[in-house]
């Protein structure tokens, strides 16, 4: 084994003071030099770091980041999900140092709170609230082209789920129940998603959202209905829009899938009104479990798999979702399928709309704030 030297150097990179310092021997015997210090903080901004990248590592702002201790919250009132956030100036974490100005390891000091990957069932309520103070700020113009956008979304994924879905007729004739199963796991969660991470305005969802915050007493009963009504009517659009671009795109090129279109606008204008009205009830309240999933869920993963059970769930039973059939029975009145426009509208779309709200509004925002709103909890005055 190679002896161990020791020998001086006058800096490393620049920043070393004047001192002695250990070595160890490399394979070829030659002595590596270890400073025995560390580099001072501004020795290596000097060395390493360009003004522009990194303004927020002055001196001074070093010195007041190390006085002040660093912490970590959760902040829960952000769109479907939660923000972690670090104690320090200006929203910057700071840079640890010591009392000589030396860069310090970075350890856990930084995040001192455990941030949990899944929040409770009362924070969740008071995070749903909190999203429907948000949504009640939007101008009215701003939750027309979100529900837009989201409408083009869930018509995204009606058009894959007639796409893959419809095109198996041999597989729905042989075994119905796997086809069920496999028409839940392609489209409309896909939507659902899309809608959820981009933060749009999705009505079916926000008959939950907005309802937790009026019965919290954060929103006026005027801000439900404002919402309520804009998203509806632009979903309503996004998805005729989405409807005339796939039918220019013709993503339907196949017989089955054309077929299944038809067949399903038919089915779904033919069931007498109180089964899709009880069938859009059911389903906006597995959709609005669905959205319940996203906001506990604090990372990107647990969101997908926790939506991604509950859509295709509610897909795989046949439940009825308004904004999803704004695209799917008019695509299937575009290529042939013998349905008037009111009976589509009055013979499904009213009636599973009104179910949505009932799910939605009363079934989830309505039970789940008799069990964590503060405000319906309030102790009663002697």
């Amino acid at each position: 084994m190679a002896a161990v030297q020791v020998v001086r150097t006058s800096s490393v990179c620049g920043a070393v003071r004047n001192s002695s310092v250990s070595c160890r021997a490399s394979p070829s015997g030659q002595p590596l030099p270890v400073p025995s210090y560390r580099p001072s903080a501004p020795a290596l901004r000097s060395r390493f770091l360009s003004k522009p990248f990194l303004p927020s590592l002055a001196p001074s702002k070093l010195a007041r980041a190390s006085k002040s201790p660093t912490r970590a919250s959760v902040d829960i009132s952000t769109p479907f999900g939660t923000e972690i956030t670090t104690g320090g100036g200006n929203g910057v974490q700071p840079t640890p140092v010591d009392s000589k100005g030396d860069l310090t390891p970075r350890t856990s000091q930084i995040l001192d709170v455990p941030v949990p990957r899944v929040l409770n069932a009362r924070q969740v309520y008071v995070a749903a609230a909190k999203l429907a103070v948000v949504k009640a700020k939007l101008t009215n113009l701003r939750i027309f082209l979100q529900a837009i956008v989201a409408g083009v979304f869930i018509a995204l994924g009606g058009a894959l789920f007639l796409t893959v879905g419809g095109a198996c007729p041999t597989m729905q004739a042989n075994n119905p129940g796997l086809h069920s199963f496999f028409k839940g796991l392609i489209g409309l969660p896909f939507g659902l998603t899309l809608c959820v991470f981009t933060g749009v305005e999705l009505f079916t969802g926000n008959t939950m959202v907005m309802t937790a915050g009026w019965l919290d007493g954060r929103i006026s009963f005027g801000q439900v209905m404002r919402n309520w009504l804009f998203s509806y009517t632009g979903n309503f659009f996004g998805s005729l829009l989405a409807v005339w671009a796939f039918s220019v795109a013709q993503i339907l090129p196949h017989a089955a899938s054309q077929a299944t279109s038809i067949g399903l606008s038919v089915a779904k204008t033919s069931y007498p009104l109180a089964t899709v009205f009880m069938r859009g009830i059911l389903c906006n309240w597995m959709v609005c479990m669905a959205v319940w999933i996203a906001i506990a869920s604090t990372d990107g993963v647990s969101k997908y798999v926790g939506m991604f059970l509950t859509i295709s769930s509610f897909v795989a039973l046949g439940f009825e979702h308004s904004v999803a059939n704004m695209f799917i029975i008019p695509y299937g009145m575009l290529l042939g399928a013998n349905v008037s426009w009111s009976q589509y509208l009055l013979g499904n779309l009213l009636p599973v709309s009104i179910g949505n709200i009932i799910g939605g509004a009363f079934c989830m925002a309505g039970v789940m704030g008799y069990f964590y709103s503060e405000n319906l909890n309030k102790p009663k005055e002697a």
